[in-house]
């Protein structure tokens, strides 16, 4: 009997297994935010499908700002498709 391997996707950034849920977890300041939503991006880019960050460390503005900052890196991709599949959860 084979088996077979579980699809992952981010390959490119930080492997996630299809279907998992992410957590980032270490002291303050070290860019655990940073990472989620560059993690989100990727994410939705790789694969079309939605994402949702509970960010609660920073207070959201820094968050979307962090957001805006990242969007420019991915400057070919309009931002329209983000905006439908990225959803913050304050």
């Amino acid at each position: 009997m084979t088996k077979q391997r579980p699809k992952v996707n981010c390959l490119n950034y930080l492997p996630v297994i299809e279907g998992s849920v992410i957590m980032l977890y270490s002291g303050g300041g070290v860019g655990k935010s940073f990472a989620a939503i560059r993690q989100a991006i990727e994410f939705v880019k790789d694969t079309g499908k939605k994402a949702i960050l509970w960010l609660t460390e920073d207070p959201e503005g820094e968050n979307r700002d962090r957001y805006e900052r990242l969007l420019k890196q991915y400057g070919s991709t309009p931002r329209e498709f983000f905006e439908q599949r990225i959803d913050f959860i304050a």
